[in-house]
């Protein structure tokens, strides 16, 4: 059942990822220029040049993501490997948006920011991994996601069977 449902789920988990990349760079943006403003920036600049910036990195997440390993699912990942894929895809991501913001000369975009972006980013992926973890857990106690197997017979082969 669950190789029925993984495109769904890996579909799923993509468009929540940009969606979060999405919001972790508004999350920046807010905190780099209004809320903390450390260092103190010497002007605010127009917070529709990081819109914009905002779509593309989101959807510059999609495609990085699913380059980098991070959608690939298996029934049994363990977390250090999931947070490797995290990492490898997050930094991917970072490095193609720095060169992306050097090529695009009609603005400049705040390093600063790109740090506040980063880490951001990094820690709503580790909470919404540990939601989507805990959430695929209840829905296994549940009785969803399980196989079933229908065991015919008796004897030595089937009682190794179920040992297994």
């Amino acid at each position: 059942m669950l190789k029925r449902h993984t495109q769904v789920f890996a579909s799923v988990l993509r468009l929540m990822d940009m969606f979060l990349a999405f919001g972790a760079w508004e999350l920046a943006y807010q905190l780099r220029f209004h809320w903390i403003n450390f260092p103190p920036a010497s002007m605010i600049p127009s917070h529709e040049e990081y819109l914009k910036a905002s779509l593309f990195v989101a959807v510059l997440t999609g495609f990085v993501f699913a380059f980098s390993g991070v959608y690939r699912l298996h029934k049994v990942i363990l977390p250090r490997r999931e947070l490797s894929y995290l990492l490898r895809g997050t930094l991917s991501l970072l490095l193609l948006t720095l060169v992306a913001a050097f090529f695009y000369r009609e603005f400049s975009f705040s390093r600063i920011h790109t740090l506040y972006f980063l880490t951001c980013f990094l820690i709503i992926l580790f909470f919404s991994r540990l939601l989507s973890r805990s959430t695929l857990h209840w829905l296994h106690a549940r009785g969803t996601h399980v196989e079933h197997v229908l065991l015919i017979g008796n004897g030595v082969s089937a009682n190794k069977f179920i040992e297994r």
